[in-house]
């Protein structure tokens, strides 16, 4: 039987530089109001996803288990970032974050099911 593990997403989207989380958004703003309170939202979701995001445990054989740890996942930082649905740049960073915490479950995922983890 396969071990669960850990998946980990809250230090692999941590890990993920912020250069590369903004790559590709885009904001458009009107005027300095408009910027300084677009830089306030975007810090705000930047705190709360900073730390832990999510704490998924899955089978590395199982593909559904897999899957359902990915939706964890997403599920919790669409939670973090809710107050903000209404802010693309926001929105575009959450998106990164999923797609970083889904590469870091499916990468665990895939180094154990190499390295031969079963449960005794």
């Amino acid at each position: 039987m396969s071990e669960p593990t850990n998946g980990g997403c809250d230090a692999a989207c941590r890990a993920v530089p912020l250069s590369e989380l903004l790559a590709g958004s885009h904001m458009e703003i009107q005027g300095l109001d408009g910027l300084t309170r677009s830089l306030e939202e975007l810090q705000r979701a930047f705190e709360k996803l900073n730390g832990d995001i999510a704490n998924v445990s899955f089978d590395p054989h199982d593909p559904e288990s897999i899957e359902r740890a990915i939706e964890q996942l997403c599920t919790a930082v669409d939670k973090k970032v809710s107050g903000h649905a209404h802010s693309q740049a926001v929105m575009s960073i959450a998106g990164k974050f999923k797609e970083a915490g889904r590469n870091a479950i499916l990468e665990r995922a895939a180094a154990a099911r190499l390295s031969g983890v079963e449960e005794p």
